[in-house]
């Protein structure tokens, strides 16, 4: 099998992201934003780019942690509730965080670029592992591309603005963090 363009990939990714969130930006200028995410489809065609707001991430956050409290009430009241206490504690799907790591966002799908090499790639080939590897990788440069490139510059980024990504309807990833304040 010819070895998929990758580099061409992440160029197209890195340049419609960033025309996307310029536009996204002169459309949405009075409104303070904590998360951009990319969320790569099931089938590998390319990734959706999401924002979410302040507002809405601290009213996702807070959804979340009012299920975990009754949740935990409901189980840590019965005889044996001790039993599995570790878990509904400790494990990473049961974390109260404080930011909306699995919630809808604010601007779902704003725009979708699409990747032909990499759905070209999931297509062809049995090794799906090299392919969430070689994506987070392309992720990871197109978001230092971007950061470096200014992107987000002009966008009004709350405190601990978070740049992610996840695989279809995997929990959020943070590759990076900016806005930290002093």
């Amino acid at each position: 099998m010819v070895q998929p363009d990758w580099t061409a990939a992440e160029d197209t990714l890195f340049e419609r992201s960033a025309a996307i969130i310029q536009q996204f930006v002169t459309a949405h200028a009075d409104e303070v934003f904590s998360i951009f995410a990319f969320t790569v489809d099931t089938i590998y065609t390319g990734v959706a780019l999401n924002f979410d707001t302040l507002e809405n991430t601290l009213r996702e956050a807070r959804r979340a942690e009012r299920y975990q409290i009754n949740h935990r009430n409901q189980l840590f009241a019965s005889e044996r509730g001790w039993e599995n206490a570790r878990y509904y504690v400790a494990h990473h799907t049961n974390r109260v965080d404080d930011w909306n790591r699995r919630g809808s966002f604010k601007y779902d799908l704003i725009a979708f670029v699409e990747l032909s090499v990499w759905e070209d790639y999931f297509n062809n080939s049995e090794e799906c592992t090299e392919l969430e590897g070689r994506i987070i990788v392309s992720l990871w440069r197109v978001v230092d591309r971007l950061v470096s490139s200014k992107a987000f510059e002009e966008l009004r980024l709350s405190p601990y603005f978070r740049v992610a990504f996840s695989f279809h309807d995997d929990e959020m990833i943070v590759l990076r963090i900016l806005n930290w304040p002093i």
